[in-house]
């Protein structure tokens, strides 16, 4: 993927160093880049040296890849994005995109949450969210990152 950037070659590298790649920038100072995260890949805007301002979370590195090559940097990303950081809202790639209600621990202080929607049955990547010594672990099933 070739994709311009107007960026000092020292910013690029730092980027490239902390994982971004491929990144795109445009005439107003906005760089993007993708990068790889535990359990997503992330389409993160906004870099500067400090870090980004927002991320918008894919389950595949080829839709992040994707929406980078598409987007024109304005409103959303295309493409089937999971959430946005730091505000976590849904994006369509979002399970069904329903809003259903929070899972609750069950005796054993897991909290269990299904891979299909109780309305559409829509199959997607879930998760399970399990108090251990006081600390909390996810866990992933059936992670759809290639």
């Amino acid at each position: 993927m070739a994709i311009e950037l107007k960026e000092s070659p020292a910013r690029i590298l730092f980027w490239a160093n902390e994982g971004y790649w491929p990144m795109r920038s445009f005439g107003d100072g906005l760089v993007i880049g993708v990068r790889d995260f535990a359990f997503k890949t992330g389409l993160c805007v906004g870099l500067d040296l400090s870090g980004y301002r927002r991320r918008y979370c894919y389950a595949r590195r080829k839709d992040a890849e994707a929406a980078l090559a598409d987007w024109d940097g304005r409103g959303d990303p295309p493409g089937p994005w999971i959430k946005v950081k730091p505000t976590d809202r849904l994006g369509p790639g979002s399970k069904c995109g329903c809003d259903h209600p929070p899972p609750t621990p069950d005796a054993e202080g897991v909290f269990r949450v299904s891979n299909d929607c109780p309305t559409h049955g829509d199959k997607r990547s879930g998760f399970v969210l399990k108090r251990w010594a006081g600390l909390t672990h996810l866990m992933t099933s059936g992670d759809e990152r290639e």
